[in-house]
């Protein structure tokens, strides 16, 4: 016999972006995610609605559609959240993989995932070429090398003096 609650909660059934970032009930304004490591470095609920559309427009331009699976190869970072969400309001499914898996590991990985893109830290770039090179699972013509200019150390996804994306040719 199953064991009931007395009381019945309200539950949402608002999507996971709706839910969060729709209708806030708190300053929008203060930081939301903190970097345990150095609490100057923050995301508060303004920059993350900002930071999920940009990787929303950056993702359709890339050609991903409603369903591709987005692959995120990284260390634990304040900004992780940020691109799962931005997967997610694209449209698109969130898959992650270990640092620490082996070439064998990512392989059957993105194989079973069937990734469409992977996001990764440069330290994790290696594994992921050695598993793409000779094989049909990613195509090496997007790589795109880290460029220190574009990546300030505050800020992953964005510089405050970076360029529009882009539209999409029709």
């Amino acid at each position: 016999m199953p064991c009931l609650s007395q009381d019945d909660p309200a539950l949402s059934t608002k999507d996971l972006l709706s839910w969060s970032l729709d209708d806030p009930q708190y300053d929008t304004s203060k930081p939301l995610w903190i970097d345990a490591d150095d609490p100057s470095r923050s995301i508060s609920g303004d920059e993350a609605r900002t930071l999920i559309k940009k990787l929303v427009a950056g993702f359709r331009y890339a050609g991903l559609k409603p369903g591709d699976a987005v692959c995120i190869a990284s260390y634990s970072e304040i900004y992780y959240s940020i691109l799962v969400l931005g997967i997610i309001a694209a449209g698109c499914v969130f898959t992650g993989t270990n640092p620490s898996y082996t070439p064998l590991e990512l392989e059957h990985h993105l194989r079973a995932s069937r990734a469409q893109m992977v996001i990764c830290e440069p330290e994790l770039l290696p594994p992921i070429l050695a598993t793409s090179v000779g094989s049909d699972l990613l195509s090496l013509h997007n790589i795109t090398p880290p460029n220190p200019r574009l990546r300030p150390p505050h800020s992953p996804l964005h510089a405050p003096h970076d360029p529009p994306f882009p539209q999409r040719p029709p």
